[in-house]
C-alpha cells in the first residue's frame, strides 16, 4: 500500500489549513496517511524532527511519499540525505 506523510511546519498541527483536505483526498484514492503532530513545535530542532521521521517511517519503499511544509521540507530533506537504505517514492 502506498504510504504518504505530511509533516507541518513550525507551530504547525495536524488539522491545520490544507492537510485534512489532501489526507482525506489521498486516503480516497487508496493511500495510507499520516500527519502526525511533530515534536516541540514551538521550537522544533532537526536533531529531534529527524529522529522522529526515521521511527515513523520505519523502512522506506517505493511505496512511500512524504509532503512537507514550511520546516516540514527541511526536516524531509535531512531525513532523506540520512538515508543509507532504502529509497521513497516521492
Amino acid at each position: 500500500m502506498k504510504r504518504v506523510f505530511i509533516i507541518h511546519g513550525w507551530e504547525g498541527f495536524p488539522e491545520e489549513g490544507w492537510f485534512p483536505w489532501l489526507k482525506h483526498e489521498l486516503e480516497a484514492g487508496g493511500f495510507e496517511v499520516q500527519v502526525p503532530a511533530m515534536p516541540d513545535k514551538s521550537e522544533p530542532k532537526i536533531e529531534t524532527w529527524v529522529p522522529f521521521l526515521e521511527k515513523l517511517i520505519g523502512m522506506p519503499d517505493e511505496d512511500t511519499y512524504l509532503v512537507g511544509h514550511s520546516v516540514g521540507c527541511q526536516a524531509i530533506l535531512r531525513y532523506l540525505s540520512g538515508l543509507t537504505e532504502g529509497k521513497v517514492g516521492g
